[in-house]
């Protein structure tokens, strides 16, 4: 064991550091293969971890993103309906990581071949971090969208002919969230 002495003769023991953990990586698949009994062992939201995890590797996939967004009033509900996705049908993905570490995306809505993440849920107005800010209804904050490609299209149409401002837009990518 490792240890000093101070100057009385008593012998003070060194800690170890416990090794860093190794990141994970989920394009691995070992992984992929045995997600599902990890995620069973987190404690959020175990199959939409799976899910994303299917969503977000699948090469035919598009992505795209929106920075800082309002909509009119009321009218996120009108994108999620031409969408085909519930207004339910939504995860506040904050938690832990499959290493256990605190985990915050935003809020999820998951739809046929798609998933939209926002940062603030414009229909309640909760901020997917609650600490940060208040409420905040009709404000989306940024967007992510990933699926395939005829919805993350349509998805994007909706989302321009329903929002009232859209600071900035990521083509083919989720530079926001």
């Amino acid at each position: 064991m490792k240890g000093f002495k101070d100057s009385k003769g008593k012998f003070h023991p060194i800690k170890q550091k416990e090794p860093r953990k190794k990141r994970l990586d989920y394009n691995d698949p070992e992984l992929i293969a045995n997600i599902g009994i990890k995620l069973n062992k987190t404690k959020h939201n175990e199959g939409i971890r799976l899910r994303r995890i299917n969503v977000m590797k699948d090469p035919k996939n598009l992505e795209w993103g929106f920075d800082l967004t309002d909509f009119k009033n009321g009218q996120f509900k009108d994108v999620l309906k031409g969408l085909g996705i519930a207004e339910g049908d939504v995860t506040n993905d904050m938690g832990e990581d499959l290493d256990g570490k605190p985990y915050r995306r935003g809020f999820v809505w998951h739809g046929e071949g798609i998933e939209i993440t926002t940062g603030n849920n414009p229909i309640t107005g909760q901020y997917s971090n609650p600490n940060m800010r208040e409420p905040e209804v009709n404000y989306a904050s940024y967007i992510g969208i990933t699926g395939l490609p005829e919805q993350v299209k349509m998805a994007v149409k909706l989302i321009k002919k329903h929002s009232s401002v859209i600071k900035d837009e990521s083509k083919n990518r989720r530079n926001f969230i």
